[in-house]
Parts: structure tokens; sequence; C-alpha cells
């Protein structure tokens, strides 16, 4: 049975390869991250972390998007998106989790909109701040 718990928490397990705060997160950490580019199948995008950050907003946008702000302990924020969450898990955690402190994980990318170029976070999902972040 344990094999079978330990399978299961593998199988379920999401890789991070770097954790940050909404501080850090910024042009020149983007400018940093594409150069290990191009990303295909051979060569995933790193995957970071957001530990202990507020979801201070999260609302559907577009065709089944969720928008959303995440604040670090400092005051920082970073705007997120969750591409064709809503009616998943990760949109229904996102709506259910707002105001609540949460490990956020995705991908980081440049959003340009109406000549503003702004870092964002592509979400992957979240986890309520009490879960523990485990090596492997």
């Amino acid at each position: 049975m344990a094999s079978a718990v330990e399978a299961a928490r593998r199988d379920d397990a999401l890789l991070i390869d770097g954790a940050v705060t909404a501080a850090a997160a910024n042009n020149d950490l983007v400018a940093t991250i594409a150069r290990a580019g191009p990303f295909g199948a051979g060569n995933p995008e790193p995957v970071i972390a957001f530990p202990a950050h507020t979801l201070v907003y999260a609302d559907e946008v577009g065709q089944a998007h969720m928008r959303v702000r995440l604040r670090a302990g400092d005051g920082t924020t970073i705007d997120a998106i969750a591409f064709r969450a809503v009616g998943q898990k990760l949109g229904m955690a996102l709506a259910q989790s707002r105001g609540q402190s949460v490990h956020a994980v995705g991908t980081l990318c440049l959003d340009r909109w109406n000549g503003v170029e702004r870092v964002q976070l592509r979400l992957i999902d979240i986890a309520p701040a009490d879960t523990l972040l485990r090596p492997v």
C-alpha cells in the first residue's frame, strides 16, 4: 500500500526549477530565462514557484481564462493568467482561494498590451500555502 501511495505522489508531482518572490520577477529575470531557449519538447520552459503569496484577485476574462494577481509579503505584486481554467480544477481553486496565501507555480513571460510591457506568470497550478514544497 505504501508503494502505491508513493507512486501516486510521484505521478502527481509538479517539478519546479526555482522559486522567487514577486519582486524578483522582473524583466531581467525573464531575459535571463529566455537566453536558455528556445523552449520545446527537449528543452521545457523553467517552472517557477511563488511560495506563500496572497491571491488578491482572480476573475474570469476572455474565453474561459482567469486573470490573477498575487502579492508577496513585502507588498509587491505580479499579474498572472491561467489559460482555459474556468470550469477546471485550477479555475475553481483560484476562485475559492481569493484572499488566501497560496503557493503558485507557472512560467514567466512578458505581456505586451496597449503599448505597456510587464512581467506575467502563466499559471500552471496553485496549492494552499500550508502545503509543503518538497525537494525531489
